[in-house]
């Protein structure tokens, strides 16, 4: 294994898929610090979204924001008794590889998949693919997100003429306030050096942990992936990521 030295300190979640890796650390002297699980879970909609919801056709974009807005979608879909392939009327576009992935694994195609996850790379290559006279004028597009973590594009979308709708379709069971409070006091004390992402959804949670949609912001010195799959997903946030593997 070509791990992480032991002079600094790295933090992880304590997910089941970080079990092994959180082991195999600790074996060598890596000083690490373990967050616990923060679950995403549904939320409620009041009944004109959820209509909406259960009606992809009627929208001309769908855009995913993260591999969890695909996940909870996708049920939403399936409780209902909607086809999947009701999908393939719309435009979709996927906020990086692994959410398209997620979705090519549904055999859902990504027609726009932005190379860097930022709202003037993601408006031009939507933009861009549009590509006609009228431009985004009258696009009518959904964008999936998260509760805590709105996103800002719409802004731009409907500057262009756009109809935009957010639907913000899971949020997260919080951390016991101790705990939560604990964690972004080490983290912003510069107790951490260095945090250790194995899934899309580990980007996901540490977002909702800082309270902020960009993590390129100094608080650590570094980022270690696991995989390329995770080395693709922090560098389409225009951060480049140490790699390691077991």
């Amino acid at each position: 294994m070509t791990e992480p030295g032991n002079e600094k300190t790295y933090a992880l979640f304590d997910t089941p898929n970080n079990k092994k890796l959180i082991a195999d650390l600790e074996a060598v002297g890596t000083k690490i610090f373990k967050i616990s699980l923060i679950e995403a879970r549904n939320r409620e909609f009041d009944e004109s979204l959820r209509i909406k919801l259960k009606n992809p056709k009627q929208f001309d974009w769908i855009i995913f924001t993260d591999v969890l807005t695909v996940d909870f979608y996708l049920n939403i879909l399936e409780e209902n008794g909607i086809d999947l392939f009701e999908l393939d009327d719309v435009r979709i576009c996927a906020f990086g590889e692994a959410v398209s992935d997620r979705l090519r694994f549904v055999q859902i195609h990504t027609d726009v998949l932005p190379t860097k996850i930022d709202d003037s790379t993601i408006f031009d290559a939507i933009k861009n693919y549009v590509n006609c006279e009228t431009g985004l004028n009258g696009q009518h597009i959904l964008i999936l997100q998260s509760k805590y973590m709105p996103v800002t594009l719409s802004v731009r979308l409907t500057d262009a003429g756009a109809k935009v709708e957010e639907a913000a379709i899971y949020d997260f069971e919080n951390l016991r306030s101790e705990e939560f409070s604990k964690v972004s006091a080490l983290i912003v004390g510069g107790a951490i050096d260095d945090f250790i992402f194995s899934t899309p959804e580990d980007i996901i949670l540490l977002k909702f942990l800082l309270s902020t949609g960009n993590l390129n912001d100094n608080l650590f010195e570094q980022f270690t992936v696991t995989n390329e799959t995770m080395y693709k997903c922090v560098s389409e946030l225009g951060i480049k990521p140490r790699y390691f593997s077991n």
